[in-house]
C-alpha cells in the first residue's frame, strides 16, 4: 500500500531528526553535520518523488485538479519544509545550536501536521486511485 510505503518513510526521517536534535544539544556538530546530510537528502528525495510522480499520478488518476485538491495544499507546505531545512542548515554551518533547535521544533511540527494530512487523507486516496507499483518510481 503507497500509505504504508510513505508513513514509513515519514517515520524514518522523523527518527533521523531526533537524533540530529540530540547531538546539536550534545554539541557533537560534525555527527549532527552528517545526520543532517542524511536527514535532508532523504526528506528532499521524499518531497520530489511525491512532487514529480505521485501528485501528477494521483491528479491525472483521480481528476482532482492540484488547484483544487490536496495536491495543491501539500506542495504550498513543502516550500515550507524546504525553507525551513534551508534555514536550519545555515544554523549548522555558524554552529548556532540555539537556533537550530527552534528551527528544528517549528520544522517538526509542520512536519507532524503535513505527515497527518498525507498518511490520513492523500495516501488512502491515493491507495484508491493508484496501483502500487507507483513506489518503484522512487
Amino acid at each position: 500500500m503507497i500509505q504504508d510505503s510513505l508513513a514509513h518513510i515519514h517515520k524514518t526521517c522523523d527518527e533521523i531528526f531526533c537524533t540530529f536534535e540530540e547531538l546539536v544539544h550534545q554539541n557533537r556538530w560534525d555527527e549532527a553535520e552528517t545526520t543532517f546530510a542524511d536527514f535532508r537528502t532523504q526528506t528532499l528525495a521524499h518531497l520530489d518523488f511525491e512532487e514529480q510522480v505521485l501528485f501528477p499520478a494521483f491528479e491525472q488518476a483521480s481528476g482532482i485538479p492540484r488547484e483544487q485538491g490536496p495536491t495543491g495544499v501539500m506542495i504550498a507546505e513543502h516550500k515550507q519544509i524546504r525553507d525551513y531545512i534551508e534555514a536550519i542548515g545555515e544554523a549548522l554551518e555558524q554552529r548556532q545550536s540555539e537556533r537550530c533547535l527552534d528551527l528544528g521544533d517549528t520544522l517538526m511540527i509542520t512536519i507532524g501536521q503535513h505527515n497527518m494530512k498525507e498518511e490520513h487523507i492523500l495516501y488512502p486516496m491515493c491507495d484508491e486511485h493508484l496501483d502500487a507499483d507507483i513506489l518503484k518510481q522512487s
